[in-house]
């Protein structure tokens, strides 16, 4: 083990000499961000209707979704860390081959009860290689919209891939094919196995970053209350499963343009314009009468998480050399919205309808852009 500073300059020694020699790239990182997100895209889109086929109501839905959101949580804080402590090259290696093989199972759960288990062991596996993916990226190019921009191209590609082929199995079987794809691409990464000190409880790196993780985990709570219940919402407004698909990659593909800038921009800014706007999108979903009309909601929908996104990862990445353990506790809070969202998202929807999911996702995108005002307002009063 090494200090921060030490293994900072060691890292960047490394790099700089595997890209004076052509060993370095963002191709494949880019590969394994847009394979990854792809197989992610495809199935998250079919799990509301697939358990609904099952014989789920909308509250089993929405604890569905809380226990994927749960495991993933668990598997986010653990190799978050790890990616510091431990290497990142194993991490994604062995990320992505088991997310390959648990969403391959999905279709073969008989009934509602085993398809909550094996989506719960599926969101554990998919907390294992994000966090060390994202920080590499990070550390070759510094540069984080163009990079993640390509992880929105794959839920693009896999939102529509979903919509045309309709079939549960078929669907589950092409998340696993790209997992895959991403596991063969990981084997031949060169990363430097550099390697950091980080505490079981980093306080410290919380403490730089604590104003992004509640900010995000109030609107991230409204917004997996939404999308664990969002295409039945569109079914239920008049999309069938191809619009349904259209709808979803629209928003994937809109982020993937209005991402690749963003780099230039001031972190905070991002993070205050993509709550701002979060609280627009869920607005316009409360009051939407037709599907025709959310077309152009999923283009705010897709600035909105742009902004908010990309800000929040130049901030924890900016705030320290611990990017695994922060990166990690980012995706530590958005998965804790996946515990708490889905299931408020089911009961509301199973008492009031739909609809007023989309309410409470305002609130909370609101609660969200306050609080992160205040505590910029009162840290630039204490310096």
């Amino acid at each position: 083990m090494v200090s921060g500073n030490l293994l900072s300059r060691m890292f960047r020694k490394k790099v700089a000499e595997k890209v004076e020699t052509g060993q370095v790239s963002m191709f494949k990182p880019n590969a394994i961000m847009f394979f990854a997100n792809v197989s992610v895209a495809t199935s998250f889109i079919i799990i509301p209707l697939f358990a609904k086929d099952l014989g789920a109501t909308d509250t089993q839905i929405g604890l569905i979704g809380t226990l994927f959101g749960l495991t993933q949580l668990i598997s986010n804080y653990i190799f978050g860390r790890a990616a510091d402590v431990t290497g990142r090259k194993t991490l994604l290696v062995a990320g992505l081959l088991s997310s390959a093989l648990m969403f391959s199972l999905q279709p073969l759960a008989p009934n509602t009860t085993v398809f909550t288990m094996t989506w719960a062991a599926a969101g554990f596996c998919v907390g294992i290689y994000p966090q060390a993916l994202i920080a590499y990226g990070y550390e070759i190019r510094r540069k984080m919209g163009s990079f993640v921009s390509y992880g929105s191209l794959g839920w693009g590609v896999g939102n529509f891939v979903a919509g045309i082929v309709a079939v549960y199995w078929e669907v589950f079987v092409l998340a696993g094919v790209f997992f895959f794809l991403g596991f063969l691409v990981a084997l031949k990464m060169s990363i430097p196995d550099v390697r950091l000190k980080v505490p079981m409880f980093p306080k410290n790196v919380i403490k730089r970053n604590i104003s992004i993780y509640i900010a995000f985990f109030f609107r991230h709570t409204g917004a997996y209350a939404t999308w664990i219940i969002f295409p039945l919402f569109l079914n239920q407004l008049g999309a069938n499963e191809l619009w349904i698909g259209i709808l979803y990659a629209i928003n994937s593909f809109g982020q993937f343009f209005i991402m690749r800038p963003l780099d230039r921009f001031k972190s905070t800014s991002l993070v205050v314009g993509g709550l701002s706007f979060s609280a627009l999108t869920f607005a316009l979903y409360f009051i939407a009468q037709n599907f025709w009309q959310t077309i152009p909601m999923q283009l705010v929908l897709a600035l909105s998480w742009s902004l908010l996104y990309i800000g929040s990862l130049k901030f924890v990445a900016e705030s320290g050399i611990e990017r695994g353990t922060s990166v990690g506790l980012l995706n530590f809070t958005i998965s804790l919205s996946t515990v708490v969202g889905p299931i408020i998202g089911g009961v509301i929807s199973q008492i009031w309808g739909y609809r007023y999911t989309m309410l409470f996702a305002l609130v909370m995108a609101l609660a969200g852009f306050m609080f992160f005002i205040l505590y910029l307002r009162h840290n630039k009063n204490n310096n």
